[in-house]
């Protein structure tokens, strides 16, 4: 699973500016790149601020939204599927944690 793959690794934001009052806006070029991004989306984007895992983000998450052991695969998919998704839009890059 993708997941196993990646829980080590640490997102690391690359926008330029973020403003979140009701909507959560970024800005990630001087061109003006503009993304919006959804309640959850903008959760887990704040999470991604270079000093956690997305195994810790994953359980930060399955906590706020009180997720539990069942739909808990589910909620693995969908981390790995937006973390592709701003991976592939340039919002986040990811390090590896070498133990």
């Amino acid at each position: 699973m993708v997941y196993k793959l990646l829980k080590r690794y640490v997102p690391i934001q690359v926008c330029i500016k973020k403003r979140s009052d009701g909507e959560f806006l970024l800005v990630l070029s001087e061109d003006q790149e503009l993304y919006y991004l959804n309640e959850t989306a903008g959760f887990l984007y704040n999470l991604m601020d270079g000093s956690r895992t997305l195994e810790e983000i994953t359980e930060e998450l399955k906590a706020e939204y009180d997720v539990s052991e069942v739909e808990s695969g589910s909620i693995e998919y969908d981390i790995v599927e937006t973390v592709r998704s701003f991976q592939w839009q340039n919002i986040i890059q990811l390090k590896e944690v070498i133990e």
